[in-house]
């Protein structure tokens, strides 16, 4: 049927388009002081922030190995928000490690761990991604979609602009990387 190949199929990603609707873009370069460590912070109109690994990140380069598993670091996850005014939820600073990720073993070196850090301003924790743990390869296949890090509320509203200004537009990040 020639409708077939015009209408997206279920199992189809979401289009690029789709997923950026309602966000502004930015990028953080080297977060929390490790190089090559980029991630991608969307900004939603309510205030929220969505980090995710960026383009350029180890995780999602052609010669990277495949996740093995992927573990909050910590307590981390018991200190999500909760509620309708995001109550409660862990203060956390760009430096803060989120997660540990384990890479498949290698003869020579053992298992490889690596860990992820926010690498955004001060914000509180309003939600991990929990599909993540039991798959972790989401980091790798959907990073903007299904495989998200992390949803956080910048902790001091007011001072928002100035910490969303010292992340780098698509402009800079594509001259940088």
């Amino acid at each position: 049927d020639p409708a077939d190949d015009v209408l997206p199929q279920a199992d189809d990603p979401p289009p690029p388009e789709a997923l950026a609707k309602g966000y502004e873009r930015r990028y953080c370069v080297d977060a929390g002081g490790r190089e090559g460590h980029d991630l991608l912070v969307r900004r939603h109109a309510n205030g929220l922030l969505v980090v995710s690994l960026a383009p350029s990140h180890p995780l999602l380069r052609p010669s990277a190995k495949r996740v093995a598993s992927m573990a909050w670091h910590g307590n981390i996850e018991n200190e999500e928000a909760t509620g309708k005014r995001c109550k409660g939820g862990a203060n956390i600073n760009p430096r803060t490690v989120l997660a540990e990720v384990a890479l498949p073993a290698d003869e020579a070196a053992g298992i490889g761990v690596m860990q992820l850090c926010v690498g955004v301003a001060d914000a509180r924790l309003v939600e991990l991604n929990g599909r993540l743990e039991e798959n972790p390869h989401l980091l790798q296949e959907a990073p903007e979609d299904e495989g998200f890090l992390a949803i956080m509320q910048p902790r001091r509203p007011y001072d928002t602009t100035k910490s969303w200004q010292a992340l780098l537009d698509s402009a800079a990040y594509e001259a940088r990387r």
